[in-house]
C-alpha cells in the first residue's frame, strides 16, 4: 500500500509521534436509503477452495471479504455503485495475501480460458446490471487467482505471464522506472485505494511501489513525479504501522557484516523481535463515528487477522499492551483502561478466557506472570513482560463476535480521541510479521451494526534497528555483533556533561527481501533524528561514508533531521552515515535514542539509558496511549 495515500509530512507527523499510519484506507460508504439503482443490493458469489477467503475491494477502499464454507463463498454489503472498477482478491488460510482475481484472459486480444495461453487479462469489474454477479469457480495459485466464468470487465487490460501480472512476484516493486502510460492512467496526485494506477495487475492497496518509478511507495517523496499531498486530506481515519523500539543489544547486520540473518545474528533478531516489535492500530475519527460514548461499550474495534500467524490461532503469542491502570496515579487518568469503581480484573473487559496478568503479584520482581501465558520463541521461558500491561489479543472478545478487539482508554470515551493499541507479535521468523500481512477492520456501533471498515495489508517492515557503529571515533559494537549500551551512555553522559559535540556513526536498518530479492535490505530514504526525553539533539552536519552530503533540516526550536537519500541496498558495513552533533548537554539526559522513520510511518529505534532512569532495555513510555503507545519525536522539524 502506497504512503502516497496516508502520508502526511514528516514535519507534521514527528511534531507529534514518530509512528504514522502505514495504510491509508477507504471509509465504508453506508448505502443511501434512496431507491435508485446505484445504491441496489449486489451479492458476489464464487466457488472457493476451503482454506481461502476473497476479498472484494472498491475504488475507493471500502471492503468486504468471506470466507470459503463447503467450498462456497459469498459476499454481501455492496451497492451497485461499488461493484464499477471493483477488484476481486484471494487472501489464504495464514492470513497472506495471495493475489489478484484475473476475471478475463486474452491471447492476441481474442478471449481465452487457458491462463498460460493468454497475454495479458483483466481486473476490474464493469458495474453489475443486475443483483448477484456469479464468479464461477475461483481457482488459485501460488501468487493470483482466476475465474472459470468469464466476467464483464472495466479498465485497462494488464501483461500476464502464465495467467499472472508480473508485478505480484515482487509485490509490484518495481525494477525500473514505467516507461509510459502511467500519467493516463490517474490523476498525478490522487491514488485511490482500490486501484491499479500504474496498470501493473496489483491494486493499491497491496502494491508497494503504486507510480511504478522502482521505488517503494515507503520512500517515495513523489507520485507520478508529482509532490504527495500534504495537506492530509486523502489520508484515511484507521491505519496500521510498524515500530520496533529496541533497548540493550539490538540487531543490525551490517554488525554482523552478513546479509541476510543466520548464526548468531538470526538467534539475536528473533529475541529482539519477540521482545521489542509491535504493530500499532488507530483510529482516527472516534468523536464524529461514535457520537455518543456513555460507557466502554460504546462501540467495539474489531480486528479480524484473517488467520495470520502472530495474531490468531492457538498458536498465536500476540499480546496487546494496554493503557494501564491508573489507581498508582502514574499514568493520567484519560489513558487508562475504562474500567468501573472496584474492578481489577482485565476479564470484566475481554471476558472469562482472557490471559491476563495480576496487577498485584507483577510487583515481585520474581512473577514469571500466569502459568498459562505464552512461551518465548525458543520455548525456554514466558513471553510475559513485567513492564507493560498485557493481555493475550486473540482472547479479548467483550462483544463475543470471534474478533479481537482493540479496547479504548477512558480518554478515548470521555474526548472522542484517536482510539489505539499495539499488537506485540512475539513471533520471529516466518511465522512472524511480514510484508503481505493481510488484515480487516470492523467498527461496530453497540449492538454490532458496522459503522467503518477496511483492508489493509502490511507493506513494509523494518526489521532492524538503526544501530550506532562509533561514538567520537570508539567503535561500539563487539566482534558478536551485540553492543556495549553502557559505553554508549558513558560517552554520552561525558560528552553532556561538557556540553560538547561528538561524531557519531551509524548503520542504516534493515528489511527482510521482497518478492525475488535474494538478500535483506539496508533501507535507504529514511529520516533520522537523535534525541531523548529531554530534548533532541542539533544535528550540525551529516554525510554517507561516500563522502555525500545529507541534507539536515532545522526547526523553529533547533532540533534536526538528517535525510537520507539513499536507496536500498544489501547490507554491507562500509557503507553508514556520519553525523556531528552539538549541545549534547541538552539532549543526553534519560533514554536517548537514535530514531529512523520512513514516510508511511514505520519507525525503528535504537536505545540505551543515561543516568539512573529506566533501563536501557525497556520500551520507552508513550504520552498518551499507554506504555505500548509510540515514543514521542521533535516537536517541530521541517519536511525532509
Amino acid at each position: 500500500m502506497s504512503s502516497n495515500h496516508t502520508t502526511i509530512s514528516n514535519a507534521k507527523r514527528l511534531r507529534s509521534t514518530l509512528l504514522v499510519g502505514l495504510v491509508a484506507v477507504g471509509s465504508v460508504a453506508l448505502a443511501s436509503p434512496a431507491a435508485d439503482a446505484s445504491s441496489a443490493a449486489v451479492t458476489v458469489k464464487a466457488r472457493l477452495g476451503a482454506s481461502y477467503r476473497l476479498l472484494a475491494v472498491t475504488k475507493s477502499g471500502k471492503s468486504v471479504v468471506g470466507s470459503s464454507s463447503g467450498g462456497k463463498v459469498t459476499l454481501k454489503g455492496l451497492t451497485r455503485s461499488d461493484t464499477s472498477g471493483m477488484t476481486l482478491s484471494v487472501v489464504n488460510k495464514s492470513g497472506a495475501y495471495v493475489g489478484p482475481v484475473m476475471l478475463k484472459y486474452l491471447a492476441n486480444k481474442k478471449a481465452t480460458s487457458q491462463p498460460k495461453k493468454a497475454t495479458s487479462g483483466f481486473i476490474k469489474l464493469k458495474k453489475a446490471s443486475g443483483a448477484t454477479i456469479d464468479l464461477g469457480s475461483v481457482k488459485t495459485g501460488a501468487n493470483f487467482a482466476y475465474t472459470t466464468k468469464t466476467q464483464a470487465t472495466t479498465g485497462t487490460s494488464v501483461k500476464v505471464t502464465n495467467g499472472v501480472p508480473p508485478a505480484r512476484d515482487n509485490f509490484g516493486k518495481s525494477s525500473s522506472a514505467s516507461s509510459g502510460g502511467v500519467r493516463s492512467a490517474a490523476d498525478p496526485t490522487v491514488n485511490n485505494l482500490g486501484d491499479d494506477p500504474d496498470q501493473d495487475g496489483l491494486v493499491s492497496f497491496a502494491d508497494v511501489d503504486d507510480d511504478g518509478d522502482g521505488k517503494l511507495d515507503l520512500v517515495d517523496s513523489t507520485f507520478y513525479q508529482q509532490p504527495v499531498k500534504e495537506d492530509g486530506s486523502n489520508q484515511g481515519k484507521a491505519s496500521i504501522f510498524t515500530a520496533l523500539i529496541c533497548g540493550g543489544n539490538c540487531v543490525n547486520l551490517n554488525a554482523y557484516n552478513v546479509t541476510s540473518p543466520s548464526g548468531a545474528a538470526s538467534t539475536q533478531l528473533a529475541t529482539m523481535i519477540n521482545t521489542f516489535q509491535g504493530v500499532f492500530f488507530q483510529f482516527r475519527d472516534v468523536a464524529s463515528t461514535f457520537p455518543s460514548r456513555p460507557d466502554r461499550n460504546f462501540g467495539y474495534f474489531n480486528v479480524d487477522c484473517t488467520g495470520i500467524s502472530w495474531c490468531s490461532g492457538d498458536s498465536s503469542k500476540a499480546v496487546t499492551i494496554s493503557p494501564d491502570y491508573d489507581q498508582t496515579g502514574s499514568q493520567p487518568a484519560g489513558n487508562a483502561l475504562p474500567l468501573n469503581s472496584g474492578e481489577t480484573n482485565y476479564s470484566v473487559l475481554c471476558g472469562a478466557n482472557v490471559i491476563a496478568k495480576d496487577p498485584v503479584a507483577a510487583s515481585n520482581t520474581s512473577y514469571t506472570g500466569p502459568a498459562n501465558w505464552p512461551k518465548n520463541d525458543a520455548g525456554t521461558g514466558s513471553a510475559f513482560d513485567r513492564t507493560m500491561d498485557e493481555w493475550v489479543f486473540r482472547t479479548c472478545d467483550p462483544d463475543k463476535d470471534g474478533f479481537p478487539n482493540i479496547i479504548p482508554s477512558k480518554g478515548t470515551i470521555a474526548s472522542g480521541m484517536e482510539w489505539m493499541n499495539e499488537i506485540k507479535p512475539r513471533m520471529a521468523g516466518p511465522d512472524g510479521m511480514k510484508v503481505g500481512d493481510t488484515i480487516r477492520y470492523n467498527l461496530t456501533d453497540s449492538k454490532g451494526k458496522s459503522l467503518y471498515s477496511s483492508t489493509q495489508v502490511i507493506s513494509g517492515v523494518i526489521q532492524t534497528v538503526p544501530s550506532i557503529r562509533s561514538w567520537g571515533g570508539t567503535t561500539l559494537h563487539q566482534a558478536d555483533g551485540s553492543y556495549n549500551t553502557s559505553s554508549i551512555a558513558g560517552m554520552a553522559s561525558a560528552a553532556a556533561n561538557t556540553g560538547g559535540t561528538a561524531e557519531i556513526t551509524f548503520w542504516r536498518p534493515q528489511r527482510a527481501p521482497i518478492g525475488s530479492e535474494s538478500t535483506w535490505q539496508d533501507v535507504g530514504g529514511l529520516t533520522y533524528a537523535l534525541g531523548s526525553t529531554a530534548a533532541m539533539c542539533k544535528i550540525d552536519s551529516a554525510t554517507t561514508s561516500a563522502g555525500a552530503s545529507l541534507q539536515v533540516l532545522t526547526g523553529a526550536k533547533g532540533e534536526s533531521v538528517v535525510a537520507d537519500t539513499a536507496n536500498d541496498a544489501t547490507p554491507n558495513p562500509a557503507n553508514f552515515i556520519t553525523m556531528r552533533v552539538s549541545g549534547l548537554s541538552t539532549c543526553m539526559s534519560g533514554q536517548v535514542r537514535l530514531m529512523a522513520m520512513d514516510r508511511a510511518g514505520n519507525s525503528t529505534l535504537f536505545n540505551w539509558q543515561v543516568g539512573t532512569q529506566q533501563g536501557g532495555g525497556a520500551p520507552p513510555q508513550g504520552p498518551s496511549q499507554g506504555g505500548g503507545a509510540p515514543p514521542q519525536g521533535p516537536p517541530n522539524p521541517p519536511r525532509p
